[in-house]
């Protein structure tokens, strides 16, 4: 080792060092190298010397004591077999740190589990589908702990406890057991057979009538005592006190029957004031009343009572009893109904309109007439005979009568079928006798009545106005009329004259009334179609043919009709588009739309998209092409079919770009162009009401419609007509521009840009109070807006972060979540999941012993049998 003093560097002194430990090192390592580098044998048996188990024959010196054998042979066992134990080696090494589970003995944990099965499930196994069996529950029975000797101590024991037990209160007396003993002396000295008395008469004897009479001046005595005949006090035999028992209950039964017989007097005495006592308590009661001959008092008022009884019973027939009302109907129940009903109803018109059954229309009118009554002498009033008289009539007015008869009547059989069904019973028989007396009109009468007293209300007011029900229709008369005409002419020229036209006069007013409005339609598969159902109808009646159309193929009628009805959806979308349909009819087709979209959707997208492409194609194919009538209309449908305040959406995103190209690239040269843009800016102004989505297209096109258009000076408005933008003046649309100009400035009052995008049209502005308004608006958002200028305070240091320490940081701790309620769910999710882990690995072990025990069972059964087999097969080789 080299040399060295204190005046050397610390520099060689650390170097030296060094060396001494890699010197060290070196040698442990051979050594160990050396150790390892023995045979197990020789390892073996150094390891039996030195545990004392084999003694070394040439050692000298004293032997050590005996030492357990089996104990050391067991450590010697696990030493050399390295896979009896298990260390799990951790990443990073504490100090003093001792973290439970590290080392294990999987195999002798595992035979220890093999063994707590075997005891537990195995035995379950063994007694698996045995039936019966005596369950031996003795004490003792399957104890290893103890030995025979302790289980018959213990069992012994248990015996003497339970007879000790059952025998502490009997009152048998047995040998050599001392009875039952009072104040130290026995009771079984006492004479318990003494003479029980006769009756309940017997003399109770001198002493108790005197200590029940006459005590009270005498020394007090016990209760158990009594004054015996040597004047001595002295105990109470059994007899004497069963003696005075007995006279204390008969005392007790004769007081409570006198206090009982004391109560009765009491109560018969208020019964017979009970009746003063009501009259002066109860001052507001009715008089008493009087007895008469034969009858007291009460039973006066009795007889009252029972007659206001009576009153009340009677009272209760004229109150109105309550009618059962009908179950709520269904969705589908009322859909249904109501199909059958349009289905009815035009069977019905059909047969009016083919002249087929006129009696089978006017039998319900028939039913419905109120039967005559022997004190009905008004005019509704008609005998029997009168029938006789009408035919005479009939035949009076003519074939050419009755015919118009038959026609007015199935008009009346047509509005009745249409009338409300909740009128009263009243009503409707007034209503019937009104048509009776309608049916024998005569025919001149018929055709001189006014046209405009016939022909001016429609369906509807038939139906609501029940007094001119029963007059025949202007389109039948002037039909009857024109027939009749053809018929002279016909004559005139020699031709026979007809006999009847009943027949010819319903034909001949259908053929010139095709736009009658029918009960059920067949749902259009084109437009084409729709506008063959539509066209012949009028402005009012369109509205009722849509709506009977969507109840006929409703999709609860039929699961085909989803398809039907989403392909109506599109036909009404082209049929909205049309230039020629009424504003009534477009509303309320667009009402259909809305309703149809919200459970079509799919279609009615699809078809949107499909018309914007169009749309965005004849742009590309002629840019200066004005839009029309037709795409105003669209992109207006768009706006109340489809939420125009969404970021984005699959169809006004779109339309937003489709309208955007067509405001700046499209010219507006003429004043159709001028109006249709400022009515896409009218337009979009309406979708952008509730986003507030700048456009900088619109606002470029209003103030392109306010430079390039000379205007005179105006102080008046007027509104915006868009179907009169042909005709529209210059000023007209400046005005228009002006106004809408203003929505939009009120729209976007917040935008930051806001004197940025309205400044340019302040000189352009020329009604005076609009111009004045802007200015305002101008003049605040200028004082809001403040001008860019650096920062007057100081510097804001960026925020740094401390990293976050803690005082007592444990690696075993695995949450240091502050929130007391947060940590213990988290620790208990954590004992939850490790429970049913273990869980799981213990029911998985369970199986696998199971199957192993199974797999075991069969192979003996299987050895049993082929042993059983060879041995069977042996003996018959031996007979051979």
């Amino acid at each position: 080792m080299p040399q060295y003093n204190n005046s050397e560097p610390i520099e060689r002194m650390a170097h030296v060092n060094l060396e001494i430990i890699r010197n060290v090192t070196e040698l442990g390592e051979i050594g160990m190298a050396k150790k390892d580098s023995q045979s197990q044998l020789k390892r073996l048996k150094s390891a039996l010397r030195e545990s004392g188990i084999s003694r070394d024959p040439k050692a000298k010196g004293p032997r050590k004591g005996r030492v357990d054998r089996e104990k050391e042979l067991s450590k010697i066992r696990e030493k050399f077999n390295p896979y009896e134990s298990q260390i799990n080696k951790s990443k990073f090494a504490v100090g003093g740190r001792k973290i439970k589970g590290t080392e294990g003995r999987p195999g002798a944990a595992a035979s220890i589990a093999e063994k707590m099965r075997r005891e537990t499930i195995g035995k379950e196994r063994e007694r698996k589908g045995r039936v019966g069996g005596v369950l031996d529950r003795r004490f003792g029975e399957g104890r290893a702990d103890l030995t025979p000797e302790q289980i018959q101590l213990e069992r012994y024991t248990r015996e003497r406890q339970k007879g000790k037990r059952r025998n502490n209160f009997s009152l048998e007396d047995e040998e050599g057991e001392e009875g039952l003993t009072h104040l130290g002396q026995s009771l079984s000295a006492m004479d318990d057979f003494g003479p029980a008395p006769m009756s309940d008469d017997e003399d109770m004897g001198p002493e108790m009538v005197s200590r029940t009479n006459f005590g009270g001046f005498e020394e007090e005595l016990e209760e158990d005592e009594i004054i015996g005949e040597d004047g001595e006090k002295r105990k109470k035999t059994k007899a004497e006190v069963m003696q005075e028992i007995i006279a204390k209950s008969k005392q007790g039964r004769s007081d409570r029957q006198r206090q009982a017989e004391e109560d009765d007097d009491a109560r018969e005495a208020l019964d017979a004031d009970l009746e003063d006592l009501q009259m002066l308590l109860n001052d507001s009661q009715q008089k008493k009343p009087v007895a008469t001959d034969g009858l007291s008092a009460d039973r006066m008022q009795a007889l009252q009572e029972d007659t206001e009884y009576d009153k009340a019973v009677k009272s209760l027939i004229y109150d109105r009893r309550a009618k059962a009302s009908e179950r709520t109907k269904t969705e589908e129940e009322l859909i249904e109904e109501e199909a059958k009903r349009l289905h009815e109803q035009e069977e019905a018109r059909i047969k009016r309109m083919r002249g087929e059954d006129p009696d089978e229309i006017t039998d319900s009118r028939k039913k419905r007439r109120r039967k005559a009554q022997g004190d009905d002498l008004s005019d509704d009033f008609q005998s029997d005979s009168g029938s006789e008289d009408d035919e005479e009539e009939e035949e009076e007015i003519g074939e050419f009568g009755r015919g118009v008869n038959a026609a007015a009547s199935q008009e009346v059989a047509l509005d009745s079928a249409d009338s409300d069904s909740d009128e009263d019973e009243d009503d409707s028989d007034a209503d019937s006798d009104a048509s009776g007396e309608g049916e024998n009109v005569d025919l001149g009468d018929e055709l001189a009545l006014d046209e405009s007293d016939l022909g001016s209300q429609d369906e509807d007011d038939i139906e609501s106005d029940s007094d001119d029900e029963d007059l025949p229709s202007t389109e039948l008369i002037e039909a009857a009329q024109a027939e009749l005409a053809r018929r002279e002419a016909e004559t005139s020229q020699g031709n026979k004259a007809p006999k009847s036209i009943l027949k010819s006069s319903i034909p001949a007013a259908v053929t010139i009334n095709p736009s009658e409005l029918k009960f059920t339609y067949p749902c259009p598969a084109s437009l084409d179609q729709l506008l063959a159902i539509t066209s012949p109808l009028s402005e009012t009646d369109i509205p009722t043919a849509l709506h009977r159309i969507r109840v006929l193929h409703h999709p609860r009628l039929n699961p085909a009709n989803n398809e039907k009805l989403s392909r109506y959806l599109q036909i009404l979308i082209d049929f909205v588009l049309l230039s020629d349909i009424p504003t009534r009819v477009q509303d309320y087709c667009v009402t259909q739309i809305q309703e149809l979209s919200q459970k079509y959707w799919e279609p009615s997208a699809s078809h949107f998209l499909e018309i914007l492409d169009e749309l965005r194609q004849a742009m590309y194919k002629k840019m200066t092409k004005c839009w029309t009538l037709r795409e105003l209309k669209f992109m207006s449908l768009i706006g109340q079919v489809w939420s125009t305040s969404d970021a984005y959406h699959k169809i006004v995103t779109p339309a937003f770009l489709v309208v955007a190209q067509y405001l700046s690239q499209n010219s507006d040269a003429s004043i159709e162009a001028k109006g249709a843009k400022l009515t896409l800016c009218s337009i979009i102004a309406h979708w952008v009401r509730d986003s507030k989505r700048y456009m900088p297209e619109v606002m470029q096109t209003l103030l392109s419609i306010m430079v390039t258009v000379p205007t005179t000076d105006t102080k008046s408005l007027e509104k915006l007509d868009i179907r009169h933008l042909e005709n529209a003046s210059n000023s007209s649309l400046h005005n228009a521009a002006e106004r809408l100009t203003m929505q939009l400035a009120t729209l976007y009052i917040s935008n930051p840009a806001f004197l940025d995008i309205f400044t340019p049209f302040l000189p352009h502005m020329q009604v005076p109070h609009l111009k004045e308004s802007l200015e305002k608006s101008l003049t605040n958002a200028s004082k809001s807006r403040r001008p860019l200028s650096l920062q007057s305070h100081r510097p804001i240091p960026l925020a740094t972060f401390v990293p976050k320490f803690e005082e007592s940081f444990n690696l075993d701790k695995k949450s240091y979540d502050r929130n007391a309620d947060r940590a213990g769910d988290a620790k208990l999710k954590a004992e939850i999941r490790d429970a049913r882990r273990g869980a799981v690995r213990v029911l998985r072990r369970d199986a696998a012993f199971e199957a192993r025990e199974g797999a075991r069972e069969r192979r003996g059964k299987d050895a049993a049998y082929k042993a059983k087999i060879n041995k069977v097969e042996n003996k018959l080789r031996q007979r051979d």
